[in-house]
Formats: C-alpha cells, structure tokens, sequence
C-alpha cells in the first residue's frame, strides 16, 4: 500500500490514522505540533493515493522538524502560496524519497526558494550541474532575492563559475552542519557540510563568485547574501578558488568546509577595484559586516592555496575600499605540505578592524606565514593592514606583521611624516595560545603587533607612547602630560620603578625623591639588598666621540616629503670617519648612548597660519624624536627655525641622521648661514 507519514501530531484533533486508500486528499490549513512515528509510540499517518496536495499554509510549531517518508507516493505538493514557518534546515527527506518532492515549495518564511534539481542539476558527482544551479540562482536574483537548495548528501559537480551578483540571494543545504550527528566527509567537525560542490573544469578555476556590479555609477555594493552548509570540493587542486567575495555587505557564511585548492585561496573577501566611472561615488565597495561561523579549510597539497585572504583595493583618495569590520567564530585552517612554501593560512592584504574568535591554524612543513598581517600595494598607493583583532589564536607556525623589512619605504604609524606610507599597525591577539607551538609574533621595524598569551604574558615590538602610574589617578595624570616622549611613569606613593632579580626577589627602587622641580633622581635598594651600584667601564668626561657640523649649502626641502639633510660642513669631529659629511649619515663606532641635537633654519617664505616646519632624529630607520614650529603669522620676512635633542641607543655600526619636513605647499630652502643648520653628536660616558 502506498503510504506517506506525517511524523507529527494533529493535537487540534483526535488522534487519525488511515488504514485504507482515498482520493488524493486537499488540507486548506494542517497545523503539526508533535511527532507522532512508530519509534514514538504514534501509528503514523497513511495515504494510500499517489497524490497529497497541502494548500494554504503549513505551520509548525515549537521548532519541530518535518520529516517525510515518502515510499510508493509519487508527488507531494506543498503550498505554493502560503508560509512555511519553520525552516529549510528542519526538513529532512525519508530514505527512499526524492529530493523533487520540495520542489514545490514557493517560500521559507517568506523567502522564495528554488530547488537545483527543479533547474535540472542531477548532482550525480560527475555531471555538469553548473548551468541549473546558475538558473536557479538567476531565477532568485531576478525575483529580488531567494534560496538555492541543494539535495543533502549528493555532489553537485560544476566546471563553470557560479556566479551571485545581486543581493538577498542564498545557497543552501538543508540539515547543512546544523544537526551535530551530521559530519559529512570530515569526522570529527560538528560543522562540517552535508552538500558538496566539486569542482570539474579547467585548471585554476573559481568556484563561488560573490561579485557586487560594477558597470557605471549606479552601480550599488550587493548584501545580505548567505551560504550555508555547503562543502566545496577543489578536486585536489583542480581549482584555485573556492569562495571569491567582491564587495559584499551583511552576509551570512556558516557551516562551509573547503577542501584541496592551489594556487589561489580557499576563501577570497575581497572588494572590486572601483573607479570614478563604474561605482555609484555616494556608496562603499568594502566589504563590510560579513559573519563567517564555523569554517574548516583542509588543503594539504604541496601547492596549497592560502585559507583566508582579507584583501583591498587602493586607488586613492575615496577610492580606497578593503574588507573591513567582518566577524569571522569558529575558525580552523590546516594548510601547506612537505615542500609547499606558499599557502599563508590567513592573510591581511589591506584589511583593518576585522575580528576574529576562537581561531586554529596550523601549517604543515611549511615555511609560509600562519597569520600574515601585510601591506596590500597598488602602484605607488600603499593600504596597510591594521586594527585586526584575534581573540584565542592557535598558529602552527610564523606570525607576522610586515614593516620595513618587506616594504622598505613604509613608516611607523607613530611616526608617520608628511607624505609618507604606514607600515601594518595595532593588529592585536588576545589569548595566544603557547601550548600547541605558537611561537611568539615576528614584528619588523616600523610594524606594530600587540599580542598576550593565554598565560598573562604580553609582547610587541612597538606599543607606541605609554603612560603608567601606581594607580588610576597617576596614570591619568601621566597621559595626559605625555607629549612625544615613548614612556612617563607617574607614582605618588612609592617607587616609580621595581627591579627584581631573577630569583624574584626586589632588589632595586628607581624613584624621584621628592614633589619638587629640583627633585633627584634615586636608585634606591630594597630592604635586604646590599648590592651596590656599578657603571661597566670607566667614565670618561674628556670629550672624546664628539663631532659637531654646519650646513650651508641651502638644500631645497619639497614640502610634505621627508628629506635626509646631506652637505655637512665639519666644525669639530674627535671621531673621524664615522660621519659622512656629504651623506648625513652618522655611524656609531661602539656600543652605548650617543645624545644627538640638530638644528634647522628655513628662509623666509609666505606662510600660513598653522603651516609647520620639522627637524627628525631617524636612529636605525626610525625616528625617535622630533622638533616643530608652527607658523603665528602669515609674513614672508620671518624665517622658521626648528630644533632637536634626543638621547639614543646605538649599537656599534647602527645609523643616524637627520631630516626635515614641511607643509607649506611649495619648496623652501634652509638658511645658508652655517651656524643656523648644525647637527651634534656625542657619545654619553
């Protein structure tokens, strides 16, 4: 007998059970509210024609699943006008059913839905299914949004590029990783995918392509388009890409799994590269407030593609657009292979105030980066990463943010001069995890990197300026003193700063010894210590590794370009060829702390009020202090002088010079009178 099984309850009603056929049925309203199957003690309910027909809505109540089994029958039709309430995830075919049997259904709460079997896709594994589900997916778009279903279990095999290019269009599994007993391919992960899409074309091919339009300026950034559930297969390597996002805002991205791509990155958000001409000016091509929950990237292959790329587009001025404030749960990348050195595990190109949680990494023999927080480079337009956040980080290998080392002519954002490009800076990790071989950040010059293991510790190259004190009162005071100093310390009660040895116990106090402006500066012992205080190396107050040089060869300094001062005139130098005069490079000659003090004098020009002249101490490619006028006045007769003084650490070897800046919107020369343009250098005993 041809049957179909509602497993649930009509309490509406007495219980109902069919023993024998009838005419296809016709429910205006049915309202399902518990399960009623064998295995809960129910008898079900039979139907013994070939068709059941539901009009009018279907509702479910108390977020019960809808289960059909569907032996012998052969159409369900579901309404094609009413609400079905609960959703797609909940429904789940019988073991002998057909897929087609949903094909009817017009809307999830609401939301249009088209079946890829109803578009033709066979989702056999090996035909081409690309066309149908690109037909469904045009059938939403055309409709103002909608979901794609695919069939739960089945490969759906494509060797085109499916392409989303409107908003509010999603493609889903049902049962897609939501049901933790559903693993899929991948043991072990909740979330993993009971759908698949493999890829079948050419070499390097793009799977998923969310791409915002991009023809004129009434051109609009797309949103609200979803993928859930869904397993792209790179059929080991085949494809290069398998989610390539262009400019989208508000997606939903959930219980995605991507395996085996080369060459290119597993998931690609990105953004189009906007011009004046292709892109409404009013609107954003960033690729904002997209959530990404309980992702796994596993590529292996020697020739892996990187798992995540956060990427940007730098065109200047507005047409700078990145990815930026996506939230990305659940994150685990396992990427690289004995020999691969390419495939990063996720990539900063450009991208800032993303956040991420709960994070793994892991790279396999491979020399490439875990994290990778760079610097995105479009002709002489620079887009640094920063800003990123990671709250639990477990990486397998390198961090790194990228500074001066990679790019050399970017700066510290600290420092950042006039016209000139920051290097990655106040990237954070919270929680990095040291017990599964991360190793602490690499941080090149120039780059910031905050990071704090999960064990209280905190590292990082730069920090930029900060202030302490003994409590919230002194360390408030202590900020808001701060000028262009990198630490002030503030305590109104004990010593300022506590030295222990390393067995920890307090040996030293360093603290001011009074309130007064004529207060000394003591080095204290802490009770129990009798150590005394030693100087390694003789002092020596007789003037020696000093120099002192002048410049009169009235160099021309472009405003807003920082400018090494070259042409120096000797007055006095005890240390010989560390200087080169026609360079302006100073070269310590030993190990120690060297005050430098220099001065510039700018000849008259027109001026503006606020237009700022500057002289910069840059120590080992950094700079480390700087001196400013700002103009009072707008008159052409008075000259501009600036000047500098600061102490630095140089090992032997290690550099110094001088350079100047200026905003007034044209050249200006300094002053040709020797004494007004000098450079000092000294070395502190």
């Amino acid at each position: 007998m041809k049957k179909l099984i509602f497993t649930f309850l009509l309490l509406s009603a007495p219980m109902i059970a069919w023993a024998q056929p009838y005419p296809s049925p016709t429910f205006n309203t049915v309202t399902l509210q518990t399960p009623l199957t064998a295995a809960n003690g129910g008898t079900g309910v039979n139907n013994g024609s070939n068709n059941i027909t539901l009009t009018g809505n279907l509702t479910t109540h108390g977020g019960h699943a809808l289960a059909f089994t569907t032996t012998g029958v052969t159409n369900v039709t579901l309404p094609t006008s009413g609400t079905l309430l609960n959703t797609i995830t909940g429904v789940t075919p019988g073991a002998n059913s057909n897929i087609t049997s949903l094909s009817n259904v017009s809307s999830i709460g609401g939301i249009p839905i088209y079946s890829a079997l109803q578009y033709g896709a066979v989702c056999d594994g090996s035909t081409d299914d690309s066309s149908a589900i690109q037909s469904a997916i045009s059938a939403a778009q055309s409709a103002g949004g909608g979901t794609i279903i695919l069939p739960p279990g089945k490969v759906c095999a494509i060797a085109s590029s499916l392409e989303i290019s409107a908003s509010n269009v999603g493609i889903l599994c049902p049962n897609g990783g939501d049901n933790p007993n559903t693993f899929g391919s991948i043991t072990g992960y909740p979330f993993t995918s009971s759908c698949t899409l493999k890829w079948i074309g050419s070499l390097g091919g793009s799977m998923v392509q969310i791409v915002s339009p991009h023809v004129s300026t009434s051109s609009n950034p797309i949103q609200g388009d979803s993928i859930i559930g869904v397993q792209f297969d790179g059929n080991a390597g085949l494809a290069a890409n398998g989610l390539d996002i262009q400019t989208e805002s508000a997606g939903n991205f959930k219980n995605l799994s991507f395996l085996d791509f080369a060459g290119g990155y597993a998931i690609d958000l990105n953004v189009i590269g906007v011009t004046n001409t292709n892109f409404n000016p009013l609107a954003t091509a960033s690729s904002q407030w997209n959530v990404f929950q309980n992702v796994f990237v596993q590529d292996l292959l020697a020739n892996a593609s990187t798992g995540l790329r956060l990427g940007s587009f730098d065109g200047g001025g507005s047409l700078t657009v990145n990815a930026s404030e996506n939230v990305f749960i659940n994150t685990h990348i396992e990427v690289g292979a004995s020999g691969g050195a390419t495939a990063e595990g996720i990539l900063f190109d450009g991208a800032d105030t993303n956040r991420f949680y709960t994070t793994a990494v892991s790279e396999y023999a491979d020399t490439a980066p875990a994290v990778d927080f760079s610097i995105s480079q479009n002709g002489s337009n620079y887009f640094s990463s920063g800003a990123n956040s990671f709250y639990g980080l477990v990486a397998g290998s390198e961090i790194i943010a990228r500074g001066q080392t990679t790019f050399p002519s970017c700066t510290s954002s600290l420092t950042t001069s006039l016209g000139s490009e920051p290097c990655t800076s106040g990237d954070q990790i919270y929680d990095l995890d040291y017990g599964n071989g991360t190793q602490p950040p690499v941080v090149e010059p120039g780059a910031q990197l905050m990071w704090r293991t999960g064990q209280g510790v905190s590292g990082g190259q730069t920090f930029g300026q900060i202030a302490a004190g003994g409590n919230a009162t002194d360390t408030l005071g202590a900020a808001s003193a701060i000028t262009n100093e990198t630490l002030r310390i503030r305590n109104s009660a004990s010593d300022n700063i506590i030295l222990d040895n390393s067995s920890g116990v307090s040996a030293w106090g360093i603290n001011l010894d009074s309130n007064s402006s004529t207060a000394d500066l003591r080095i204290n012992p802490i009770a129990g210590t009798s150590g005394t205080v030693l100087i390694a190396g003789a002092l020596n107050t007789t003037g020696n590794d000093a120099l002192l040089y002048n410049n009169s060869s009235g160099q021309s300094i472009p405003s807003g370009v920082s400018t090494t001062i070259t042409g120096w005139t000797k007055v006095d130098d005890r240390i010989g060829a560390q200087f080169n005069a026609s360079t302006g490079v100073y070269t310590a000659p030993a190990t120690g702390y060297y005050n430098i003090s220099a001065g510039l004098l700018f000849n008259n020009a027109a001026s503006t009020v606020g237009n700022q002249y500057l002289i910069a101490v840059i120590a080992k490619g950094v700079n480390v202090c700087t001196g400013e006028e700002y103009s009072q006045n707008t008159s052409s007769s008075i000259p501009h002088a600036a000047s500098v003084s600061c102490v630095v650490s140089l090992s032997a070897g290690q550099t110094a010079l001088i350079q100047a800046n200026q905003n007034t919107g044209s050249a200006l020369t300094l002053s040709s009178s020797g004494a007004a343009t000098y450079v000092s250098v000294s070395r502190i005993p």
